[in-house]
């Protein structure tokens, strides 16, 4: 037996002996990690199944993005899919909502960080159908904050501004006044708190050249609105670049 096991350990400590008798060096040092090793089944990839279904899915949803002309080029990128998908998902399952929202599209979406760790998605819709998106907005808001339930949802029309000519410009039609750098602020202002209204504004100058707007909104939809007016003023500040405080007044201050 002593003869046995010096034999086996003369056997180890040799190389070549090794390589001669067929086994591989690696087995008589980690036997245990190359056993596991062979054991390990690769992961199969998905099925051709399931990546025509998501392709499918995909597609779908890009039906509902219209990129339109001020619009980003891009391709639509993970928010805006998500967006779309739920959109024709309540357009498909959601009977009373199928005819409103079969012709409408959006044309964009994007996240904005609101005060307090929140976020807000913001939707922006092509602006001939912004009419159409407002006779649903109130159920359809409601409805994808279900689903994206640590978010918040706003609508606003896609407007496009033009720069204001000067001399060594040549324009060939003058500039619409709905494409002034005023008009357009004016109208995401009002498309960011549809369905209520503003019901009036007042600017504090500060003795640094700084100057904060108040937009006070009707009181009627303190209720319903007052949870996201924090989500008003950062998306407001986003796309304009402007501070902006949103409060429901009381009498006095009317």
């Amino acid at each position: 037996m002593i003869e046995a096991k010096q034999s086996e350990a003369v056997l180890c400590c040799q190389p070549d002996v090794l390589r001669k008798s067929g086994i591989n060096i690696r087995d008589t040092i980690h036997p245990s990690k190359t056993d596991s090793a062979r054991s390990t089944h690769p992961v199969s990839p998905p099925s051709a199944a399931s990546r025509a279904g998501f392709l499918k899915s995909t597609m779908s949803a890009q039906t509902k993005i219209l990129r339109t002309a001020n619009a980003p080029r891009t391709t639509p990128d993970e928010t805006e899919l998500l967006v779309a998908q739920a959109i024709l998902d309540l357009e498909t399952n959601v009977p009373d909502l199928n005819a409103e929202l079969r012709p409408l599209q959006i044309s964009a979406a994007r996240e904005v960080e609101v005060k307090g760790g929140r976020k807000a998605i913001v939707i922006f819709v092509p602006v001939p159908q912004v009419k159409a998106f407002h006779k649903v907005q109130g159920r359809l808001t409601r409805e994808l904050e279900k689903k994206f339930s640590d978010r918040h949802v706003v609508f606003i029309g896609q407007r496009r501004m033009m720069r204001k000519p000067t001399r060594g410009t040549r324009q060939k039609q003058q500039r619409p006044r709905s494409r002034t750098l005023k008009e357009v602020h004016e109208k995401i202002l009002e498309d960011l708190v549809y369905p209520t209204e503003i019901t009036g504004k007042r600017i504090r100058f500060h003795t640094d050249g700084s100057k904060v707007m108040k937009v006070f909104l009707d009181s009627k939809d303190a209720t319903s609105l007052e949870y996201k007016l924090d989500s008003f003023s950062s998306v407001y500040h986003r796309l304009t670049g402007k501070t902006v405080h949103f409060e429901f007044p009381t009498v006095q201050e009317i």
